[in-house]
């Protein structure tokens, strides 16, 4: 399975759209995580339609200026079923199909507040991560 996972930092502009479908056409994934789009669920539909149209997308809204979550995958070769989202979470059991490959896929947003990420951190500690993969950024460690 090939897959991108990039912390975009906005998705509005041109210039990224241009560099995310490239990348897609150039890379061929068949799952791609967004991080921090800053953009809401009806500009990530219309993106995904108009950069990859055999895919599938799943999102969480951006507060303002800050977050947003987008998983889009290519719906020929991976099933994703028991989507779960919150702010700062975008979570889905995935299958890939033609094989026994399957698992639980976590796209994570991390907010600058320090106490925030604790919180975050100390949730995702409390998961079974047998089977499960996690993407998203971390902009600095904790001690």
């Amino acid at each position: 399975m090939k897959l991108i996972s990039w912390n975009i930092r906005g998705l509005n502009g041109p210039g990224k759209n241009r560099i995310l479908k490239n990348m897609i056409k150039q890379e061929k994934p068949q799952i791609v995580f967004l991080q921090e789009t800053k953009c809401n669920s009806s500009a990530l539909d219309r993106f995904a339609a108009k950069v990859w149209p055999v895919s599938f997308n799943d999102t969480v809204d951006a507060d303002g200026a800050f977050g947003g979550l987008e998983i889009v995958w290519d719906s020929r070769a991976i099933k994703l079923d028991n989507i779960h989202a919150s702010r700062n979470f975008l979570q889905a059991t995935f299958h890939i199909i033609g094989t026994n490959i399957h698992g639980l896929s976590t796209n994570v947003y991390f907010p600058q507040e320090a106490s925030l990420k604790v919180g975050i951190l100390n949730t995702l500690s409390a998961i079974n991560m047998t089977g499960h993969t996690l993407y998203g950024f971390l902009e600095e460690t904790l001690t």
